[in-house]
């Protein structure tokens, strides 16, 4: 009998209305070195307080605000999206680091497909192609696993061998989908059709996967599955009997990013600690001098916009261009 291998799951929970973090709070609290946190200190002199500030409403909203800035959000997610068709053989997807595409319907009428692209060449290196439908294919390769709904139960990608048998290129740097010469397709001739996305209104329906997936937890630990299900465990278990890492932490969301895009976003929370702090100096006294010796708070405070455009330029290089 052969062993049953279980491939990991890690679920797409992302989205651009309601991006998961883009930086950690390790990386805001990096940041915050040398500053005087005093006025965020609990009546018991904790911190705690002020980190679950920073993970519920600080570090959230500086994600947020990347992500519009941005155009796009870098969870790992899946989406479909409907497209007018230009009448020619690219089309430009609407994010960036793209995994996968797994399916393109070209459509006619809402109910009709007139073409199905599934045998998909990333031009961009590694060659993949995905298959599936309504009725999975015969002879399903052993590394293809079904998600979905039961409807739609698509297929990871597969290696595609040459591009003699793509019916359509993908180029995650550049964002395109391209239908390839019409020589390289004639094995799967169309009549009456120019071999282009035609045109019509929200007539081309693509569904693709982007993002990096998290790599660890906040304690450090690397993630952990189930043994039997695949299923990512959304908290890091206890390691022996000790307590430095006691287990319970939850995932890093961030863990996978680029560093250039999660120092960014840490920075922009950063600047929104600096713009409280400042704030909450302005409500009293921003110094205090008695007899000839005085003390001023933190200078740092008052740099919360030079920070923030700091971190707008980092995130330049991430920000999709309006054509």
């Amino acid at each position: 009998m052969q062993p049953t291998t279980v491939v990991p799951i890690i679920p797409f929970l992302g989205s651009y209305a309601q991006p998961l973090p883009h930086c950690s709070l390790r990386q805001v609290r990096r940041l915050l070195m040398g500053l005087d946190l005093s006025p965020f200190r609990g009546d018991n002199g904790s911190l705690d307080e002020f980190d679950a500030m920073l993970v519920e409403d600080i570090i959230p909203e500086a994600s947020a605000r990347a992500v519009r800035v941005m155009r796009t959000n870098f969870d790992y997610s899946r989406e479909i999206w409907y497209f007018n068709g230009p009448g020619s053989t690219d089309l430009v997807l609407p994010r960036k680091a793209i995994i996968y595409v797994n399916a393109v319907f070209l459509r006619i009428l809402p109910s009709l497909v007139w073409y199905r692209f599934v045998r998909i060449r990333n031009v961009d290196g590694a060659e993949f192609a995905a298959i599936g439908g309504i009725e999975p294919p015969p002879a399903l390769p052993e590394n293809l696993l079904p998600y979905g709904d039961a409807n739609t139960p698509y297929y990871t990608p597969q290696i595609l061998t040459g591009a003699e048998d793509a019916d359509l290129f993908i180029s995650p740097r550049r964002r395109t989908l391209s239908i390839p010469p019409r020589v390289l397709a004639a094995n799967i001739a169309t009549p009456f059709w120019d071999w282009t996305f035609m045109p019509g209104n929200m007539n081309v329906e693509v569904h693709f996967a982007y993002g990096y997936a998290p790599t660890m937890y906040t304690d450090r630990q690397p993630l952990q599955f189930d043994p039997l299900t695949g299923d990512l465990l959304m908290e890091s278990a206890p390691i022996g009997d000790g307590t430095d890492v006691p287990g319970g932490a939850p995932v890093d969301w961030s863990s996978g990013m680029p560093r250039d895009l999660t120092q960014a976003v840490a920075r922009m929370a950063y600047a929104d600690v600096l713009r409280r702090f400042s704030r909450g100096v302005a409500g009293g006294l921003t110094s205090v001098s008695v007899d000839g010796a005085s003390e001023s708070y933190d200078a740092k405070s008052s740099d919360a916009n030079g920070e923030e455009e700091r971190a707008l330029a980092a995130l330049a290089p991430f920000t999709i261009r309006m054509l």
